[in-house]
Order: structure tokens, then sequence, then C-alpha cells
């Protein structure tokens, strides 16, 4: 089957960030020659492992030496400008162009202005190094936890250098991450504009145009799931904020191996948080889900914001997404407006945009059910393959731990041993020693 038109039909734009905690300090540590925090060890050791993507935090030097080498605010400003647009380019704090930086295809964001919110106040860095963090948490949780199908979904951000030396406003500061895909037969739309182009295809492709909705919805649903297993809420998942690869392959859904498919890529970290709530868990170690229902006091407001996708009124953004049972304290009120409270107590959150009605919200009532129960399904799919799997790390963590507490006694004990056998050697000793001084003296005596 021939393919349909893939052409943009629209222009989408990038929705506006909100404010947000701002209480990351001025990086202190020297890239080259100092350690690194926690979080900065477990990415270099991983992005070491990442085939042809070292080079974003790691040098060689010399024949067998390798020291880090951070992409400094200069080298960043020499790809971007050397770069091309990624659509307009452009959002409320910045623009982002494709770059190549130290021999890889690299996305390069400048963070261009200040806080949108509050206009006249400078927080370019803090805008930069909070996105990158949230960024590189995500990902290196993702892969410590053994979900790289997930952690691929993201790109890769580089080590940044945040030294600014004599960098002063309006000069950009800069972050650094891969493409998100490297094949040449895939094509990059955002999710706002590849689901324009699947609803201008003619009757004849509808069939590929919901099985490749089916692939995007069950994709959602396992991506938010490891993100809110592991305390993560990405909070601004619009459809400009997830992009679409596209391949129609050889056109037959029934190909496995080279038919149509849609693959879903979230962006954007700079709204999100981590390790802010407690997440619940049952008996068996498996995440509580819940239903969550995107709050009308954020999100009714943006269905008719011309900065996203029109939406036909506002039962739309009533549908419930998948979430978790959260617990703990919520430091920031405006955030602990997002968790609704249960009949039992406890409090349920997921995530407070409205990106997932885009695929489906044009359908009729029955094929726009089918995808959310998909959606939801893959979404309680995984929270029961990551309770296994958090069960098992549990038990093999208290069975290493209990080898290691038997072992240790057993060293101990040996070691007891041994130094009770030395003391008796040494008992032994004095005693044959003080014999022979006595029936030396004895002697003596006698003569």
């Amino acid at each position: 089957m021939a393919s349909p038109d893939r052409r943009p039909t629209a222009d989408r734009q990038r929705s506006p960030r909100r404010d947000r905690d701002r209480d990351k300090s001025e990086f202190q540590n020297e890239p080259h020659d100092e350690d690194v925090d926690d979080l900065m060890s477990k990415f270099e050791n991983k992005i070491w492992e990442q085939e042809g993507l070292s080079e974003l935090c790691w040098a060689k030097h010399g024949e067998g030496e390798t020291r880090r080498l951070y992409v400094t605010m200069d080298e960043a400003e020499k790809a971007f400008n050397a770069g091309t647009l990624i659509g307009d380019g452009t959002n409320i704090y910045g623009e982002t162009r494709r770059c190549t930086l130290r021999g890889l295809k690299v996305v390069v964001k400048a963070h261009l202005s200040g806080n949108y919110y509050f206009p006249g106040s400078d927080t370019r860095i803090e805008n930069a190094m909070h996105e990158d963090d949230n960024h590189r948490f995500i990902w290196t949780q993702l892969v410590l936890r053994g979900y790289a199908d997930v952690a691929a979904m993201l790109s890769i951000p580089a080590c940044m250098d945040w030294r600014m030396q004599d960098r002063e406003a309006p000069q950009p500061v800069y972050t650094v991450q891969t493409v998100v895909s490297g094949d040449p037969d895939e094509e990059l739309f955002s999710l706002a504009d590849f689901m324009t182009v699947v609803k201008s295809w003619p009757e004849s492709f509808a069939e590929a145009g919901y099985e490749l909705r089916k692939q995007l919805v069950k994709q959602y649903g396992r991506a938010t799931a490891a993100f809110h297993t592991g305390g993560v809420f990405h909070n601004d998942l619009h459809a400009g904020n997830m992009l679409v690869l596209y391949k129609w392959g050889s056109g037959d859904l029934k190909d496995a191996n080279n038919g149509p498919t849609a693959k879903l890529r979230f962006i954007d970290w700079g709204m999100s948080i981590h390790e802010r709530y407690a997440i619940a868990r049952d008996d068996d170690d498996k995440v509580k889900g819940c239903q969550y229902l995107p709050p009308d006091n954020l999100d009714t407001k943006e269905i008719e914001n011309p900065m996203f996708t029109k939406y036909d009124g506002v039962r739309e953004a009533k549908q419930t997404v998948p979430g978790v049972v959260v617990g703990g304290d919520e430091p920031n009120p405006r955030l602990d407006e997002l968790r609704q409270k249960r009949s039992d107590g406890l409090k349920c959150r997921g995530e407070r945009n409205i990106g997932p009605w885009e695929i489906w919200r044009d359908l009729p009532e029955g094929p726009k059910q089918k995808l959310r129960e998909l959606m939801r399904g893959a979404y309680n799919s995984f929270l029961r393959e990551e309770g296994k799997d958090f069960h098992e790390a549990k038990v093999k963590a208290r069975r290493s731990a209990a080898a290691r507490k038997s072992a240790a006694t057993k060293q101990e004990k040996a070691q007891r041993i041994a130094r009770e056998q030395r003391a008796e050697e040494n008992k032994a000793k004095r005693e044959a020693k003080k014999k022979k001084k006595d029936a030396e003296e004895g002697n003596c005596a006698v003569m």
C-alpha cells in the first residue's frame, strides 16, 4: 500500500511553562578534575556504556587515558550558531536547533529569556539547570531500574559545564541532548502535527491510522507508568512536548518487522518533579494505581488557550487518566492541588496535562473508549511488571544483605577463633619460657 500524504497541514506552538521551584544552587564541581555528585556519577558511568555517545561527557587524552570533558557554553554556542531550526524553533524561553557537536548529531537549546511570569528577573541559568537536572534524573533512573525501552523514549542529555565565566544577559544559556532518532527513514512530528496528518488521510487509510493510534496510547501508558512508579511526573505532557517518529515501511499492517510504526518520544522536562512523593505500594509490592482527573483550575483554562490544540468543550478534559496513589507532604501548595483525595484518605496523582486526548478526541465514542482502555491496560500492566521486579529486587537485596551478614559473621567467628588460637599459642609459649627459666634458675641453685 502506498503511503498517505504525511505533510503537516497546521502549525502548532509550544505551551507556556509555569513557574516552579528553583532550589538548584550554582554548579560547584570542576568537571575536569573533581568528584561529582552521586546522580552525575551514575549518569557518567551509563553514558560510558552507550556506544558512540561517550563523547557527551568523556574524552580520551593520550594512550589509554580518559577524563571528563563537559560541554562548555562556548562550545554549545558554536554548534548552535551552525545549526538549523527545529520547526519554528521557539518557545517562551528560547529556541532549539539541530546541530553537530563532537561529531554527534544533537539538539541544542538556547535558554534566551528569564522568567516568563516575572519579566525582568534573569533566571536563564536556573531554567536551564532545572530542566537538565530533571532530564538527567529520569533517564538515569529508568536505565538503572532496567527499563531501557522506556529510557529510549527520551533523548540523552550531555554533561554541561555550568561555569558561566563572562556570560551575562542577554547571552543565552545552553543545554545539549541527543536527537531522538537516528533512522533516516523515520519522519519526526510533534504529536499535534502527526495527528493532524493522520486525520487528513482519506477513508482508505482509516484502519492504518487507528493502528498507529493504538501504538501511541500503549506507549503513553507504559511510559507514564514507568515515570510515576519512579516518583517522576512530567507535568507538561501536552501534544507539543510529545514527539512522534513515523515510518510507513511496507504499508502492511500485518508486517511485524517493517509495517507502519509510530514511536512516541518525550521532551522538555523543565516543569517535571521527582522524589517529591512517597509512592504507595500494596502487600505484594505493586504500586497502587488510581484514576486521575486533571483539575479544573488548570486544564479547563488551557483548553481554550490558543497555544494549545483546540478542544471541543470541557467534557473531553474531564476524562480520567491513569495515576498512582501517593503519600507524604507536598511543600509546594500549588502542586498539592494536583493530589486528589480518595475515599480511603490517600491521594491520587497523574499527569496534569491533556496530551493523550489529542490521539483520540476526533473519534466516535466506541473507538475512543477502546483507545482509553488500551492506555490504561498498558499502564496497569507496567504496574504489575514493575511490582514483580521491585519485589524480586527487594528479595534479592534482602538475601544479599543476609549473605553479607552471614559472611561477616563467619569472618568475625574465624577471626575470633584465630585470635583465641594465637592467644593460646602465646600463652603456651609464655609458659614454656617460664618453665625453661625456672629450670635454669634451679640448676644454678644446685651448683
